[in-house]
């Protein structure tokens, strides 16, 4: 993340995951929160059932946790609702700084990237870990790749 976006007063620090609950990401979250006293805001959907290795450490309890912490689930729905509840989301935030700990071809991912395309203002974080692998179109590999760039 770059200590000159958390340095500065009021920062604002979104995290973006189905998995911000898991046990090493929340505390990473955390951490980051307190040791650069940054306002947070986690991005998240009802977390899907962990994977085999990856409940070792438990979870955290998003709902236990909504009193101390800004938490906002994303609306069930389809793509449109959510790609518009997301944009109000970021525009209302206005963050300095993104962690996406999603897949590389994430479709929330892709929206944050999709809308932040020409903001030069956020930084975008993100730490992924290719486990899927669709077969996608031409069209679609090619938009993606102009989108990570």
């Amino acid at each position: 993340m770059g200590c000159d976006v958390m340095a500065r007063a009021e920062a604002r620090l979104v995290l973006s995951s189905q998995r911000a609950f898991n046990a090493i990401h929340w505390q990473a979250y955390t951490n980051i929160l307190e040791r650069y006293a940054v306002r947070g805001t986690v991005l998240t959907s009802a977390p899907p059932p962990a994977p085999p290795g990856h409940d070792q450490l438990g979870d955290a309890d998003p709902r236990a946790l909504q009193s101390q912490y800004d938490i906002r689930f994303f609306p069930a729905g389809g793509r449109r609702e959510r790609r518009r509840w997301l944009r109000a989301q970021l525009a209302e935030l206005q963050p300095d700084a993104i962690w996406v700990q999603e897949e590389p071809v994430n479709p929330d991912l892709l929206d944050i990237l999709r809308i932040l395309r020409f903001n030069r203002h956020t930084r975008i974080a993100t730490a992924v870990c290719e486990t899927l692998f669709p077969a996608t179109m031409f069209l679609r590999r090619w938009r993606n790749t102009l989108l990570w760039s």
